[in-house]
């Protein structure tokens, strides 16, 4: 019974240890985060950071967190970000946010109101934490500007998760192949004119994504980090009657600029218009443009499907020029 009882003292007193040394490792690589961006030049203020949560889990707390870019043009603040790690998987963190965070944005004060908002994320249990998953999903959240505008959703979820049967090899390509998601739902348009257009009931990114380096503790600051394959397989959205889908396959160079083709379709194009115009997405002359050009690729018909062209980061269909596209992150 002695040695049974010195065991058990034994096997508590080094959990007791590890859980000690493990809450100060968290704590020091979260305030060592902080000391890397005040050497960066932004400015981080805190009331108090501690952990918690013994014996199983790691719970660190930080409190009144405000962070400013080294320019000063962006402000962020929340009462509070928790990070959660169990004691005995350390390598998988979830994060809840506080239902209010306020952003000071070009030239205007932005307040975020979320209904569970938190995040997740994992990297494999190897010397270099190579990304396996990371994935943020809220609730009912509002987005409020001092301007006087506002915009809703009903539900937002982002994911970026490793590609493939064995993804978190070490070499190989498909250690830099990752998913990229993401989704929000009936988004209320912000009102930049009198009209009161339809809530976007549907906009989503789906594409498999090869990046330049591995996502991990060591991918290299001094390197370019850059996507250099892309394979969208579903980039749209659905508002009221109509919807847009954009599918194809871009390269990426260094500097951001992209190559490939892609596929736009465009279901209901007379509505998605008129939604837009409605909006106040684009003026009326642009959209009496935009509508001549509809109808001569539609034929006559409601829907459209424009083979579309990108060189060195420039979207054309035929020899229309639409825009610029960057696979820079």
């Amino acid at each position: 019974m002695r040695r049974l009882t010195f065991v058990v003292l034994t096997l508590a007193a080094l959990y007791s240890g590890y859980w000690l040394i493990g809450a100060n490792t968290v704590e020091s690589s979260a305030q060592n985060a902080i000391t890397d961006l005040r050497d960066d030049g932004w400015d981080i203020a805190y009331s108090r950071l501690n952990t918690s949560g013994f014996p199983n889990r790691f719970d660190t707390t930080i409190t009144d967190l405000a962070l400013s870019t080294p320019d000063g043009a962006t402000t962020w603040s929340a009462p509070f970000v928790q990070l959660f790690a169990l004691s005995y998987r350390p390598n998988e963190v979830i994060a809840i946010a506080p239902p209010t965070q306020t952003l000071r944005i070009a030239g205007q004060t932005l307040t975020l109101t979320t209904q569970d908002l938190r995040a997740s994320a994992s990297a494999a249990a190897t010397t270099s934490l190579p990304l396996r998953h990371i994935t943020a999903t809220s609730g009912p959240a509002t987005l409020t500007s001092d301007l006087g505008w506002q915009t809703t959703l009903t539900s937002a979820i982002a994911a970026l998760r490793a590609a493939g049967d064995d993804a978190l090899r070490a070499a190989g390509d498909d250690a830099l192949t990752y998913d990229a998601y993401l989704r929000l739902t009936d988004i209320a348009i912000p009102l930049t004119s009198g009209g009161q257009p339809e809530n976007i009931t549907d906009l989503r990114f789906d594409a498999r994504i090869t990046t330049s380096q591995p996502l991990d503790k060591n991918t290299a600051q001094d390197a370019p980090l850059y996507i250099t394959t892309a394979n969208l397989r579903d980039i749209g959205l659905t508002w009221g009657t109509a919807s847009l889908t954009l599918t194809g396959d871009l390269t990426g160079a260094p500097d951001g600029t992209a190559d490939g083709t892609l596929t736009l379709a465009i279901t209901n194009w007379p509505n998605l218009i008129a939604a837009a115009t409605t909006a106040g997405l684009i003026d009326a002359a642009r959209a009496q443009t935009i509508t001549s050009l509809a109808q001569a690729a539609a034929n006559d018909t409601p829907d459209i499907s424009l083979p579309l062209t990108v060189t060195n980061g420039e979207i054309r269909w035929a020899f229309i020029t639409l825009g610029r596209l960057s696979l820079a992150p």
